[in-house]
């Protein structure tokens, strides 16, 4: 009689048998039927028990986290579905408003978890790798400056509600990246060094642009976020190569050993 983990085995592999031999028509025929239904829910039962723990901390740790922002919402006065539905949708603005700054706030996330995926590879993989901690200082400092820039604390939070003037940010971000490239200089110096220079070329004249020219031209405002949005995918772009040819490397190296 098969154990209870052979029987797993089985139904794993003939589940990711039919997903690799068969066209993406006949598995969605294949799925429809009473066997394809019941061997996915066999799959999701088996596999219940060893990810039951996952699961239950997600949802946990979900649920406090929803439960403190309703607690802190109700506390504030502030209506709990203005934290929870999307900008246009609480202020009934049309879909595509702030369509350029969504999608740059998506590929500040991807840079961030490239870098945070590629740390924790490396980290798994290869312990002794002395770019891991470069990748995991980019992931931080991509994080902090999608935070800000999802909400808006050197333009908005942080002037307003604790007078610190915007220019202040923009001489940390100045000094930390300053610092970021003098540690891992001989990192970032790769054949992909003049993407990244391109990316801080864009994003600083952004800056200047935004300080100095915003309402002096037309279409001042979309012009400065346009600078901004090619500088962030040039960073994004920057850590997307260099990423791929760390892990490539890592991947054959790992091989041949």
């Amino acid at each position: 009689m098969e154990s209870k983990s052979n029987i797993e085995g089985s139904n794993e592999t003939h589940l990711f048998q039919m997903k690799r031999e068969m066209s993406f028509g006949s598995i969605f025929k294949q799925i429809l039927t009473k066997d394809g239904l019941l061997l996915i829910f066999n799959n999701f039962w088996l596999t219940l028990k060893s990810n039951f723990k996952n699961i239950f901390k997600i949802v946990f740790l979900s649920s406090v986290f929803l439960f403190s922002v309703l607690v802190i919402a109700v506390k504030s006065g502030i209506e709990p579905s203005d934290l929870s539905r999307d900008y246009s949708g609480v202020y009934h603005l049309e879909p595509y408003v702030g369509m350029l700054s969504s999608l740059g706030i998506f590929i500040w996330c991807a840079s961030v978890t490239l870098c945070w995926f590629s740390w924790y590879f490396l980290r798994m993989r290869n312990p002794n790798s002395g770019r891991k901690n470069f990748f995991f200082v980019s992931g931080l400092i991509t994080a902090i400056i999608a935070i800000d820039d999802l909400f808006q604390f050197h333009e908005v939070i942080v002037p307003d509600y604790f007078g610190i003037p915007e220019i202040s940010f923009y001489i940390a971000y100045t000094f930390i990246l300053i610092l970021f490239n003098i540690k891992y200089v001989n990192t970032l110096m790769n054949k992909y060094f003049s993407i990244l220079i391109s990316s801080y070329f864009f994003l600083a004249f952004s800056i200047v642009f935004d300080v100095f020219f915003e309402d002096a031209v037309a279409f001042g405002t979309y012009i400065e976020d346009g600078l901004k949005f090619m500088g962030i995918a040039l960073w994004s772009a920057y850590f997307f190569k260099t990423i791929l040819v760390e892990l490539s490397g890592a991947i054959a190296e790992e091989s041949y050993i």
